[in-house]
């Protein structure tokens, strides 16, 4: 695992570094919105395989999809009319939308990320340092939390590097992360928007009229 110490100086060669890990079908680890995160090329079996597995993940949980924006999104899958005026209006933001993804992805790949349900959630995210990385590779991004399966670690560097030393290729850190609000989830199903996590988008916001 290589290691950097990101700050005011060095934040495009950082980006860079994570761009080429991931152009290269390898792990990057970085920080968003408060936790670190382990990201690969959503498109890359092998790279979501070897995301998966540094995990130590098995249950069919929702993977985690970021994308640079809603034009993005929209390629990935189909959106009822009320659900997409809430993500232009909360996007990018700490809005997680669960989707049926478009049936042209690999059914291999969509196994292993989907849940039990066929979803998997999506999000543009406002992490400056993510949306840089996304508009440089121009790719989507499978994401996770840097921990390992039902264990915290996801905002120490230390846990980190003993956790995944073997698995990561680069880690861009800045030190013990202060834990920030979670995202809100929302899913749709029988064309009504249903909260599956209320976080730092609040019920009210969301339907506010």
């Amino acid at each position: 695992m290589e290691s950097i110490k990101i700050d005011a100086d060095n934040v495009g060669l950082a980006v860079q570094k994570v761009v080429d890990t991931i152009n290269a079908g390898a792990i990057a680890c970085f920080a968003c919105n408060g936790n670190y995160r382990l990201a690969v090329n959503f498109d890359d079996q092998d790279a979501v395989m070897a995301l998966l597995q540094s995990k130590r993940r098995v249950a069919r949980t929702p993977g985690l999809v970021f994308t640079q924006d809603v034009t993005s999104a929209f390629k990935l899958s189909e959106m009822e009319k009320d659900t997409q005026s809430l993500v232009k209006r909360f996007w990018p933001g700490p809005l997680t939308l669960l989707v049926e993804p478009y049936n042209n992805l690999p059914k291999k790949l969509l196994k292993q990320i989907t849940s039990k349900e066929g979803k998997l959630g999506l999000r543009v995210p406002h992490c400056q340092f993510t949306q840089s990385v996304l508009k440089a590779c121009g790719k989507n991004l499978l994401i996770s939390s840097a921990n390992r399966v039902k264990k915290n670690g996801e905002t120490s560097p230390a846990q980190i590097q003993k956790n995944f030393a073997t698995t990561v290729d680069v880690f861009i850190h800045q030190g013990d992360l202060k834990p920030k609000s979670r995202s809100t989830i929302i899913d749709s199903a029988e064309g009504k928007i249903i909260i599956v996590r209320e976080g730092e988008i609040s019920q009210s916001d969301l339907f506010q009229t």
